[in-house]
């Protein structure tokens, strides 16, 4: 199986946390067969080659994606229908980037390169969980960031996420369906025994053990 770290960055200046998911993957025997990179308006030749110096990279700056052209010219795609893909005016005029556009571009180089295996990391966020026991007392916990989505992947689904340090996505909420949902993104083990405590801060939630997560 080819595996692959894609991440989309405005300013590529740095080759962490990159780094940290390749040292995360080989202490757990995962083999990243290749980095992509997707950046608009500045990169760091320093930070490619420290990359380079790990595993294959494909580093892509938007409305530059030469290679693109080739290959869906390739299939009999005129170049026109190939600039609705790559050309977006709200990076030309505004210096806005579309995110979904972003990450297409991350896609479009693992299909070019038959990667099995597809991993969005963001430039933010570590292989690692940050805990604490009921002393107080904090520590990060690696986790097997890789083994985790090639799991959710061997189960039959398209679409998996890991554990992970970080900002977090999930507001305070709770709904018909919340359970299915954090199944879903794979964060069930954290909030299943959260539940809506009437004494909590608005809009917060506390676990059994009374403490907000």
């Amino acid at each position: 199986m080819k595996i692959a770290l894609g991440m989309i960055v405005r300013d590529f200046i740095s080759a962490h946390p990159l780094i940290d998911f390749l040292d995360n993957a080989e202490t757990y025997g995962h083999q990243i067969d290749r980095v992509i990179v997707v950046y608009s308006h500045s990169m760091s030749r320093s930070a490619l080659f420290a990359l380079e110096e790990r595993t294959k990279v494909s580093l892509i700056e938007l409305h530059n994606y030469r290679r693109a052209y080739g290959e869906f010219n390739k299939l009999g795609v005129s170049d026109k229908s190939v600039d609705a893909l790559l050309y977006s005016e709200l990076l030309s005029e505004h210096g806005l980037i579309p995110y979904g556009f972003n990450r297409n571009h991350v896609i479009m180089e693992a299909l070019f390169e038959d990667i099995d295996l597809l991993i969005f990391v963001d430039s933010d966020v570590q292989p690692r969980v940050l805990r604490k026991n009921r002393e107080g007392r904090l520590w990060f916990d690696d986790v097997d960031f890789v083994g985790s989505h090639a799991r959710g992947i061997a189960r039959g689904v398209d679409i998996t996420t890991s554990d992970y340090s970080g900002y977090n996505i999930l507001p305070p909420a709770h709904f018909n369906g919340m359970d299915a949902l954090l199944y879903g993104l794979h964060k069930e083990i954290r909030h299943t025994e959260a539940k809506v405590d009437k004494q909590a801060p608005r809009g917060q939630p506390r676990n059994k053990n009374g403490c907000i997560p």
